[in-house]
């Protein structure tokens, strides 16, 4: 009940556009996991959402979603440009693939 309650009120501040909510809510929804069904659609886009917000990780994890083409249709040249912009944020991960 808790960790539900805990899942609403992430959505609600993903919703109201809230840049780390969104990013983590994604990761829920990437995996399953948080009493949300695995859905891999909307894992990008909150991904996205938060991306366009400046969340280095997110824009990580959407251009790694982006290379394998889950959850949104296969653009490296996409996924490039995002991985570029965490990296330049410093996401070590985004530096990695970069390599």
């Amino acid at each position: 009940a808790i960790r539900e309650s805990a899942v609403r009120w992430l959505k609600a501040a993903a919703e109201q556009g809230h840049p780390e909510a969104q990013e983590r809510l994604g990761s829920l929804c990437g995996a399953g996991e948080g009493g949300t069904a695995a859905d891999e659609e909307k894992a990008v886009d909150w991904w996205h959402k938060a991306a366009l917000q400046g969340r280095r990780a997110a824009q990580r994890l959407l251009a790694e979603a982006l290379l394998r083409g889950r959850g949104a249709a296969r653009n490296a040249a996409e996924a490039l440009r995002w991985l570029r912009r965490s990296a330049e944020q410093g996401e070590v991960e985004a530096m990695y693939l970069l390599v």
